[in-house]
């Protein structure tokens, strides 16, 4: 029986050069997970980073 909850992610199709798709399996391969958790993780980290930045531009 399927779930009734709606999905939390959604699927996000990007094409990247060669060289950073090797970066990004590297850094998977570094943190033990996998590609997809990798690309979340930085994703996330990056936005955390524009939204403190901006916080401080407004602040100041």
């Amino acid at each position: 029986m399927h779930s009734k909850r709606p999905k939390r992610t959604a699927t996000l199709i990007c094409g990247v050069e060669p060289e950073l798709r090797a970066a990004v399996e590297k850094e998977a391969e570094r943190r033990d997970t996998s590609m997809s958790s990798t690309i979340r993780a930085l994703i996330r980290a990056q936005l955390t980073l524009a939204a403190d930045n901006q916080n401080r531009s407004v602040t100041a």
